[in-house]
C-alpha cells in the first residue's frame, strides 16, 4: 500500500500588502459605541463621563450623539495628552 502525499488545500494570497495602515480618525457625530471604540473604553465609561459632564452630546430623536472633535478636545483638556 502506497502512502499518499498530503495535499495543501489552503491558498495564500500574496497580492495584499502586510504593512500596517494608520488608524482612521473618527469625525462628525458618533454613537456611544463608536466613541467607546475610538477611546478603547467601555460604553459604561462613556455613560459615566457623560453624566459627570465631561463629554458633550446632542440628543436627536431619543439618541445621544457625541460630536467627536469637541469630545476629544474636552478629554485632552481634562485628562492630558493620553487621549488620541
Amino acid at each position: 500500500m502506497q502512502r499518499k502525499e498530503p495535499r495543501c488545500i489552503m491558498k495564500t494570497d500574496t497580492s495584499t500588502s502586510t504593512s500596517a495602515q494608520p488608524a482612521k480618525q473618527p469625525s462628525g457625530l458618533l454613537t456611544k459605541q463608536q466613541v467607546a471604540d475610538a477611546l478603547h473604553v467601555t460604553e459604561r465609561t462613556i455613560s459615566k463621563w457623560q453624566s459627570r459632564g465631561w463629554l458633550q452630546f446632542i440628543a436627536v430623536g431619543g439618541r445621544r450623539l457625541y460630536p467627536w472633535p469637541e469630545c476629544r478636545d474636552a478629554l485632552i483638556r481634562d485628562f492630558g495628552q493620553n487621549i488620541r
